[in-house]
């Protein structure tokens, strides 16, 4: 749901929320958060980004096609877009602290801080 969110594909985005930064900001930091949290919330986003990745998929390529690999979505691309934007770390500082009180700030500060760079380094080795 949270690329859906930020790709544009849920939830009639073309309507109002695709450009809306906010919701943009939202979702990254729900997305920061469940990948520090859940490694079968980095599963089930790696399974929806590149559909083809069970096992059984894996092993029917593998034996039909060695050097072919499997291409990710739009959703991959455009969160890769996104997390890799120049200011993207800058803007969501900022954003938490325009719209966080102080003890809720610092937590997420902190969140963004040990795990952005982990999470764009993480979406470079998935394909």
């Amino acid at each position: 749901m949270f690329v859906d969110v930020i790709s544009g594909n849920g939830f009639r985005p073309r309507e109002w929320h695709l450009n809306d930064i906010n919701w943009t900001n939202f979702a990254m930091l729900d997305m920061i958060y469940f990948a520090k949290e859940s490694t079968r919330a980095k599963t089930a986003l790696k399974k929806h980004m590149i559909p083809q990745q069970s096992l059984p998929d894996k092993l029917r390529g593998s034996l039909k096609r060695k050097n072919e690999r499997i291409a990710p979505n739009e959703s991959y691309f455009e969160l890769k877009k996104r997390i890799d934007s120049r200011n993207r770390f800058n803007e969501l500082i900022d954003y938490i602290i325009e719209h966080y009180n102080q003890e809720q700030r610092l937590f997420m500060i902190k969140l963004v801080s040990e795990n952005y760079f982990k999470l764009q380094k993480w979406l470079q080795r998935i394909v």
